[in-house]
């Protein structure tokens, strides 16, 4: 079975236009190479009660459920204790990562503050996910994965969290690049093969240039002789147009 993916991007600088999100387009990227389906995005405020009820659906509905925002050691940082929540479970001083907090603040001879001290507070019993770039870790509870929202930090979390993800299933992929051929001109062709693969994704994609347009067929599927064979369908028909 095919393991799904949802993504609950969290924070009202995204809401408002402040800052412009990055991690959807990487966690898409990521988690198609590793072979899962990302099916749903939610970007939503913060606001504690929409957080907990959003981490509980996603995490019914969905195999694995990535969050980003809201786990720094300020007072509007809620993504912690909202997780918690959701899956009813305290809030702890969690001792490995103040451990961590607390050598890498030494090591910089920088105070430990509340506000630092704060990063460490997370969901009792939640697995660290490693920071290899400001320390203060992310956490895993059941199948929830809790990220940082800067999306260097983010990136790196997901580099540690993908290689232990079970049951990916690699997806295969044919691209067809045709210039001064629109996808008006194909398309019903296209449908017609189409309607032979269930099992194969396509995808058109039309592009505009300074001197001209193109389109671009992109086939995706789990099974490499569909793919194959509706590859050669494809390809033989605008290899003619």
């Amino acid at each position: 079975m095919i393991k799904k993916v949802g993504f609950v991007v969290i924070g009202d600088e995204i809401l408002n236009g402040k800052t412009a999100d990055k991690n959807i387009n990487f966690l898409a990227k990521s988690l198609d190479e590793y072979g899962f389906d990302l099916v749903e995005v939610r970007v939503i405020g913060d606001v504690f009660d929409t957080i907990v009820e959003t981490v509980k659906h996603f995490s019914k509905k969905y195999d694995y459920v990535f969050t980003c925002g809201g786990i720094g050691g300020t007072h509007d940082d809620i993504t912690f204790a909202c997780v918690a929540s959701a899956f009813g479970l305290e809030i702890e001083q969690n001792q490995e990562a103040l451990r961590r907090l607390s050598a890498y603040y030494k090591e910089r001879e920088l105070p430990l503050t509340d506000t630092r001290t704060n990063l460490a507070k997370m969901p009792k019993g939640c697995k660290l996910i490693d920071n290899s770039i400001s320390i203060a870790p992310g956490a895993n509870v059941e199948n929830v994965y809790v990220c940082a929202g800067i999306p260097k930090i983010f990136n790196v979390m997901l580099n540690d969290i993908l290689p232990t993800m079970q049951g990916g299933i690699k997806v295969h992929k044919y691209t067809i690049f045709k210039e001064n051929l629109s996808e008006g001109t194909i398309g019903d062709t296209i449908a017609k093969i189409a309607s032979s693969y269930d099992d194969v994704s396509i995808g058109s994609y039309p592009k505009f240039h300074d001197n001209g347009f193109s389109t671009e067929i992109v086939m995706r599927s789990r099974n490499k002789k569909n793919l194959d064979l509706c590859y050669k369908d494809i390809k033989s028909y605008i290899d003619k147009c």
